[in-house]
């Protein structure tokens, strides 16, 4: 009997595995990032253990009728959702871009969780295994903010009022 884990809901998924063979199911996403297989229920009620090396992509989808894989793999022009664009290249040659979380401890883990170009798609997120990638390359921070500096801009109107207030004696 399997373990249950109270506050996590498993997800609709569609694993790609290495060998191109693909399974559906149900899985816990938060398990993904700790765990060196992927415990998937399947729509029969079975478990299924896969191993992470075996697995290419975890697709989270909306159902299993329609296709899984996005009509785009790449963006048409700069995202606009906050985040890493990142483009990363697998093992058997394929890319796709995708948008990662700006934090770094979520790149610690097994995998990458990305959300792919085509938002009109079935698929709302991709899991990628570490073990699935050959290459990761980062296209841009989107959403960044930059810190206001208003010394900066200050000086740059009046330079000479500031260094005067500097040197001035004060008066008692």
């Amino acid at each position: 009997m399997k373990n249950f884990h109270p506050g996590k809901s498993r997800k609709m998924a569609i694993i790609k595995q290495m060998d191109g063979r693909s399974l559906t199911g149900y899985l816990i996403p938060q398990e993904l990032s700790c765990a060196e297989s992927i415990d998937l229920l399947t729509p029969q009620g079975a478990h299924l253990l896969i191993e992470l090396g075996a697995i290419q992509k975890v697709y989270f989808v909306g159902n299993f009728t329609e296709p899984v894989d996005p009509v785009r793999n790449t963006f048409l022009s700069r995202p606009k959702l906050p985040g890493l664009w990142v483009r990363m290249t697998f093992r058997d040659g394929e890319t796709q871009e995708g948008i990662l979380t700006n934090d770094l401890l979520d790149m610690l883990d097994n995998g990458l969780q990305v959300v792919p170009p085509d938002f009109s798609g079935n698929c709302h997120r991709i899991f990628v295994p570490r073990s699935a990638l050959a290459g990761l390359i980062v296209l841009g921070v989107v959403g960044a903010t930059r810190p206001r500096r208003l010394a900066a801009t200050t000086i740059a109107r009046d330079p000479s009022a500031i260094q005067q207030t500097l040197f001035d004696k004060p008066e008692h």
